[in-house]
């Protein structure tokens, strides 16, 4: 609960760019960017999927490919 409540405090400043596999992006980071997309996604699904189409808008092809798998990944769950 503690932990949750924290998280919720300050889940709007997880939307950001560097939250997202945009650019250059390694395993680590790659893995820590599914974790920060699935926080934001079981927190506010509608306010999730529209910045991730907002996103992607100014992202290379390869960013925004990374993105769609990982938004297929956490919905089916």
């Amino acid at each position: 609960s503690y932990y949750h409540d924290i998280i919720i405090s300050e889940i709007d400043n997880l939307y950001n760019k560097i939250s997202f596999p945009v650019d250059n992006v390694d395993e680590d980071r790659y893995h820590t960017c599914y974790n920060i997309m699935y926080v934001l996604y079981h927190s506010d699904a509608e306010k999730f999927l529209q910045y991730c189409e907002k996103i992607k808008e100014d992202c290379d092809n390869m960013s925004r490919h990374r993105i769609e798998v990982l938004v297929e990944e956490i919905v089916k769950k």
